[in-house]
């Protein structure tokens, strides 16, 4: 019995102990993780770029152009990795747009563009991710009387409901082709599609 009550009072403390420091004992594996070359090779669009697009729902035209080009560094936990994460940014700005804030992100393998509205500063548009090499959606996509090869339609939203139904579509030789966003806080709704192009790779 004494056994059982020195286990008990002084080696199971101990134990319970040495269980919670283990973790903190493990090496933590590092991992970078770079953007994909193929991807930052063919939509990595450096200042000079820009797109005219007309908005068909108002009318209006407007040119959107890359304004700066940069790599951000930033890391993550995972697990037992710490995580560089290797991010490429363009910043994008527009002449008369009523979304302020454009912004092309390439993570890996993943291509997004973060929008956010000029009258509501809180209110971020999500269109989604694509993932390089991207699955071609449309081997003939019609616009403006025009034909524009494979076409890729962005398919994921950050809204598992779909209520704001913002698209991309791009392809490799023309960028940005359209950009349809839609928002349930934002009034206004925008339909930018492609008048003329200028790529700077």
């Amino acid at each position: 019995m004494k056994h059982l009550k020195l286990y008990t009072h002084i080696l199971l403390p101990v134990i319970i102990i040495s269980l919670l420091l283990a973790p903190s004992c493990i090496k933590r594996k590092y991992r970078v993780l770079e953007v994909t070359p193929a991807l930052l090779e063919r939509y990595n669009y450096k200042p000079g770029s820009y797109w005219i697009m007309r908005d068909s729902a108002t009318g209006r035209t407007d040119s959107f152009y890359i304004t700066s080009s940069t790599t951000t560094n930033y890391t993550r936990r995972a697990g037992l990795d710490v995580q560089n994460i290797v991010g490429q940014m363009q910043q994008l700005s527009a002449d008369k747009a009523d979304t302020f804030f454009w912004e092309w992100r390439y993570i890996q393998s993943d291509l997004t563009l973060k929008l956010q509205s000029k009258a509501n500063r809180d209110v971020l548009y999500p269109c989604g991710f694509m993932k390089y090499p991207l699955t071609i959606t449309y081997t003939s996509f019609p616009l403006n009387s025009r034909y524009y090869a494979d076409v890729n339609e962005s398919n994921m939203t950050d809204d598992s409901a779909f209520q704001y139904n913002n698209r991309l579509f791009l392809n490799e030789a023309d960028g940005l082709v359209k950009v349809r966003l839609n928002h349930p806080s934002d009034s206004q709704h925008f339909v930018w599609e492609l008048v003329r192009r200028n790529i700077v790779l």
